[in-house]
């Protein structure tokens, strides 16, 4: 189809509107917040790893009393027998005594377990605190984002709507013909069949335009065709005319 320079005018300016309120529809408004509600849900499971670690330690802390409780009674026992006035031979006291050693020993063992462990406690309890300091942070920021998007949200849907007026405004100028041309073709190009010449280029291409092609334009009442891109051309002087 061939276009004269009114033509491809109308629909630049209904390509122009067309992109406003395409961007306007796809605006990534909760980029910031996905990526703020991204780190809180990190925080929480790390919150949730250290609470369960803290439980499992807690668990094994109680399990290791529960050895040095049966280890007290074994040595209780046998200090029984030693303070019992039982004749014992040197044979078997050795070997009592040995094992209360024994027994001694596995206790202070535990004990420093319990040490280690309750360390471990205390320092993921820690971590636990800062997390949640940080969790609080981050979900005020995502309070005051949601309420951003809420009133960006508002203030795009009055300009969309304003620029829907303006194109079933331009719509009633335009033949039906080149409006069906317009929407046969608009996926075609990416949404833009009109390319404003620059500096003698192609806005969109980049190519540099022939003088003969410039001065067709420049010249005359036809639109003619970017040699490259194939889309339609209009000097930048021209896209400010008044329908």
């Amino acid at each position: 189809m061939e276009l004269n320079k009114k033509e491809s005018l109308i629909l630049y300016k209904l390509q122009s509107l067309d992109l406003k309120i395409f961007f306007i529809e796809n605006n990534d408004l909760e980029k910031k917040l996905n990526e703020i509600l991204s780190e809180i849900k990190k925080l929480e499971e790390e919150t949730k790893k250290l609470s369960n670690s803290i439980k499992e330690k807690e668990l094994e802390v109680k399990n290791i009393e529960g050895e040095i409780s049966e280890l007290n009674k074994r040595g209780n026992k046998l200090k029984e027998t030693l303070s019992s006035g039982k004749k014992l031979n040197e044979k078997e006291l050795t070997s009592i005594q040995s094992e209360i050693n024994k027994i001694q020993n596995l206790k202070k063992k535990h004990e420093d377990e319990i040490i280690e462990i309750d360390e471990i406690i205390e320092k993921n309890k820690e971590k636990i605190k800062k997390q949640m300091e940080l969790l609080n942070i981050k979900k005020m920021e995502q309070s005051k984002e949601e309420e951003k998007i809420k009133e960006e949200r508002e203030k795009l849907n009055i300009e969309k709507n304003e620029l829907i007026k303006k194109r079933e405004e331009l719509i009633k100028k335009i033949p039906e013909d080149l409006i069906n041309f317009y929407q046969s073709n608009i996926n075609r190009f990416g949404r833009k069949i009109i390319s404003v010449v620059i500096d003698d280029r192609c806005s969109e291409c980049g190519m540099i335009l022939p003088y003969g092609m410039i001065s067709i334009l420049k010249n005359s009442d036809k639109s003619i065709n970017c040699e490259n891109c194939g889309r339609f051309l209009i000097l930048k002087k021209d896209i400010d005319i008044d329908l």
